[in-house]
């Protein structure tokens, strides 16, 4: 019966997305196809995020860009104050499927992954998760340099109430070791509780990865096509330098290019001085949201 039950759900599944190749772990066989196209069927095209509530949206960039800026430029241990002192946080870390060719290690990630189709004994599946605020930020330390592309951040919070917020992020990072530097694929699930002080805490921290594919790898960090939009009043006098200076702190940041321009005019266009004040600014949590509005 059980058997019966799986091939009536995989033929289902493949009616509506023919395309599939691999599902739960098994590469699927050959569908048998006709040279025709189906009639009235058309996958939809994928959205860079989906919210909920779109009143979340804010919050949303402001505390996904304030943490990566911390994990990406070496202040892990900073991000302590963003984990609720009981959170809970698990790695898993998994391999593309046969037919993809970007099959690099991920050595550095499978000591602590709590990959539920390896690991079969329930205590040391219970060993891998880390409890508590001190356990996560010891971990996310001794994981290897990563430089994330927020152009390719996808967004899913399905749920939103007035004591939590589950957020589903998957994206690219590049991992730089002393000798290579590889592009990776993410998925990270959030949940984050309002603080007293009027941010938010993460209370459970669930992070996948494993290679990118070839797509993902062929449109990673690739420059945004997009002109710079700034006030007509205040760049007619821009030189050409000071423009790519604004574009790239506005990507690394993640602020918009208007806020981007006035950081670096308030430290004279000294790109690392500019670098330090957002940093200030995003531990005073006094960067404000609108600066992260594209």
């Amino acid at each position: 019966m059980e058997l019966e039950i799986n091939i009536f759900l995989r033929r289902e599944i493949r009616r509506f997305f023919p395309k599939v190749v691999v599902l739960d772990s098994d590469v699927l066989p050959a569908p048998v196809t006709f040279d025709v196209e189906p009639d009235g069927f058309k996958v939809p095209d994928t959205q860079p995020k989906f919210l909920v509530n779109e009143g979340v949206n804010d919050v949303l960039h402001t505390f996904v860009n304030q943490y990566y800026s911390f994990y990406d430029q070496g202040r892990r241990s900073e991000l302590s104050e963003a984990y609720h002192e009981d959170v809970l946080f698990s790695l898993t870390a998994g391999p593309l499927p046969k037919n993809e060719e970007n099959q690099f290690k991920l050595g550095a990630y499978f000591m602590e992954s709590r990959n539920l189709m390896r690991i079969k004994e329930s205590s040391v599946r219970s060993k891998k998760v880390r409890r508590g605020r001190s356990e996560t930020i010891k971990l996310l330390e001794t994981l290897p340099k990563s430089v994330h592309d927020p152009e390719s951040f996808r967004y899913d919070v399905t749920i939103v109430t007035d004591t939590l917020m589950s957020i589903n992020l998957k994206g690219v990072f590049r991992e730089e070791t002393d000798s290579k530097s590889v592009i990776r694929s993410f998925t990270r699930f959030f949940v984050i509780c309002p603080t007293p002080r009027g941010g938010y805490y993460i209370i459970n921290d669930l992070l996948f990865i494993s290679n990118a594919s070839k797509a993902q790898e062929k449109v990673a960090f690739k420059p945004v096509e997009t002109p710079l939009k700034i006030e007509p009043s205040t760049s007619s006098g821009l030189e050409t330098v000071q423009r790519e200076m604004i574009a790239q702190f506005s990507v690394q940041s993640g602020m918009n290019v208007t806020y981007a321009q006035q950081c670096l005019e308030s430290r004279n266009w000294d790109y690392n001085a500019a670098a330090e004040l957002f940093q200030q600014m995003v531990v005073a949590n006094a960067v404000p949201p609108e600066a992260f509005q594209r």
